[in-house]
């Protein structure tokens, strides 16, 4: 069970590892979300997003969201599915995120971010959002703001992160030897710096430089290509 107490590497460990175990679950899940969508009648344009819950046998909270692919057109079945993997503990100052990354955010050498309680605060606050229940604000804010794309800042010594997301930017900074981004804090655009809104501008542009690249290398990486595809619609979605 991931505890507060945990070192940095330990919890990234620990999550990896499990996260790993739990493929048939994930699997589970996204053929009940794609009967759900059939049951339901959603239309195949819509995105709709739908969270599950799992208690893993080390008592770990985890949530999967489910969706339709970012960059597919139209949902169709699970080749058009996207999900997001999360794992939330309690600590002192509430609750805490763990998110298995998706490779195109800020790179570090494990793929683990850390979003600390505050950042959720600061999300209900700065977004203006009528929710109390903390664990539907984190809900919230995974749904909108699963992908983005990001850039390691070195700094006296340190490392921060700036990920641009959906509803605006995620601050933070790299854990010693890389071993997690820990995102701290969270503004809209509104309240975004001069030199933010250009570093927006230079990641987005060099999003769609790398798929560029990908369309035209001759061993095409398809799952790569959809991951990068499904950052740059999402955040083309602000």
């Amino acid at each position: 069970m991931i505890v507060e107490s945990m070192t940095y590497n330990e919890m990234n460990n620990a999550a990896i590892r499990e996260f790993d175990s739990l493929k048939p679950v994930m699997e589970r899940f996204g053929n009940e979300y794609d009967r759900l969508r059939k049951k339901l009648k959603i239309k195949p344009e819509n995105e709709y997003s739908k969270c599950y819950h799992y208690k893993s046998k080390s008592h770990n909270e985890w949530i999967f969201i489910f969706s339709k692919a970012q960059s597919a057109a139209k949902y169709k079945g699970l080749a058009q599915l996207s999900f997001t993997s999360l794992i939330v503990y309690n600590t002192e100052l509430g609750k805490r995120v763990i998110k298995i990354g998706a490779g195109v955010d800020v790179a570090t050498t494990t793929g683990c971010y850390l979003y600390n309680p505050h950042l959720f605060s600061r999300y209900a606050e700065r977004m203006n959002l009528d929710i109390s229940k903390p664990i539907e604000t984190i809900k919230h804010f995974f749904i909108n703001n699963s992908y983005t794309k990001g850039q390691i800042i070195p700094k006296e010594g340190r490392e921060y992160a700036i990920n641009v997301c959906k509803d605006g930017f995620i601050l933070g900074e790299i854990a010693p030897e890389r071993v997690m981004c820990i995102n701290k804090t969270f503004i809209t655009r509104n309240e975004a710096k001069t030199d933010q809104m250009d570093l927006e501008s230079h990641l987005i542009n060099s999003l769609q430089k790398e798929i560029e690249e990908l369309l035209n290398e001759s061993d095409f990486d398809k799952h790569k290509y959809q991951l990068h595809a499904d950052v740059a619609t999402a955040l083309s979605k602000k």
